[in-house]
């Protein structure tokens, strides 16, 4: 095994890579097709920590929308709040009041309007995070069937434990 390891070693100094997964294993026989399998698992972990980093802001991001609505909301309430004080005010003909609650509510309109265009860029946000998550998804995924399908018996060792990890995971 260590010659094996050795030889991927030696693979990668001498080959200059343009697509790994045809470099490797070209005139290495079985410790090639072993380096290959190495180098794909690594791949895949690395994809899968991608994929968790890029999910992480993509919860995150749903978050911040999330508060974003919560802020909508209250300065709506507050909005209809003063729309109230300022018919009581326009009843009383208390002009001082109507002044200060329509300097209110032009503040409030204003807030809301940059609430609602910072709600969209975050939203226009959390949709491409949401298909860049999906597309490390299924690349992982093919680069696990690969693995599946391309290395041999220890590929298929190898997805079988994966999956049966996964099982014990989500038990």
């Amino acid at each position: 095994m260590c010659l094996a390891i050795m030889a991927c070693a030696v693979c990668w100094k001498k080959v200059p890579m343009r697509n790994p997964l045809n470099v490797l294993g070209g005139n290495l026989g079985d410790s090639g097709e072993f380096c290959k399998g190495l180098y794909l698992v690594e791949m895949h972990y690395s994809s899968v920590q991608i994929a968790n980093a890029a999910y992480k802001l993509l919860d995150d991001a749903r978050s911040s929308l999330n508060a974003m609505h919560t802020m909508l909301n209250n300065a709506k309430q507050r909005k209809l709040s003063l729309e109230r004080n300022l018919a009581f005010a326009q009843g009383q003909k208390n002009r001082a009041a109507m002044a200060r609650i329509i300097a209110d509510l032009k503040r409030i309109n204003a807030s809301r309007h940059a609430l609602f265009e910072e709600k969209n860029k975050q939203k226009a946000e959390k949709d491409k995070l949401y298909q860049e998550v999906k597309r490390l998804n299924q690349q992982t995924s093919e680069l696990k069937q690969h693995i599946r399908h391309c290395c041999g018996s220890k590929g298929q060792i190898w997805f079988q434990n994966l999956e049966r990890r996964k099982k014990l995971r989500s038990a």
